[in-house]
């Protein structure tokens, strides 16, 4: 767990945001998919905060959850995590020629994603639900 700066606001990201948040990015996969193609098949979540997301996206896409990356790239496999926030986390992910999902996506990502839903504020700190919370 990383403790929240100072001086900076906290947004708590519940388990309901999640719910409505993604029948939205099913939508949005599913869009990416028709414009390149072919299916996702498969779906791994970074740990420990895209996990749940994956979870979530691989019942809601019919799709298998996987538990590790490939070693060898595989173009029906999608990535997801919680946030690209400094982006230096999905970085190579990106450079292997994966498709990435988050939620949210910060301005100053090194690294954009394919799929994201929200921007995430600047000195904003997001509590997501699955997180534990110190306060």
């Amino acid at each position: 767990m990383v403790d929240m700066p100072k001086g900076v606001r906290k947004i708590r990201y519940t388990w309901n945001n999640l719910e409505r948040d993604r029948v939205l990015l099913v939508r949005k996969i599913r869009s990416q998919e028709k414009r390149q193609g072919f299916s996702f098949k498969r779906i791994y979540g970074l740990p420990r905060g895209g996990l749940p997301l994956a979870v979530c996206l691989s019942h809601d896409l019919g799709i298998d959850l996987v538990l590790e990356l490939p070693k060898k790239f595989d173009q029906e496999l999608i990535v997801c995590d919680e946030i690209a926030d400094t982006g230096r986390t999905l970085r190579s992910i990106k450079k292997a020629g994966y498709s990435i999902v988050v939620i949210h996506k910060h301005s100053e990502s090194i690294t954009e994603p394919d799929i994201w839903l929200r921007e995430k504020p600047n000195h904003t700190w997001i509590a997501y639900a699955w997180e534990a919370q110190n306060d």
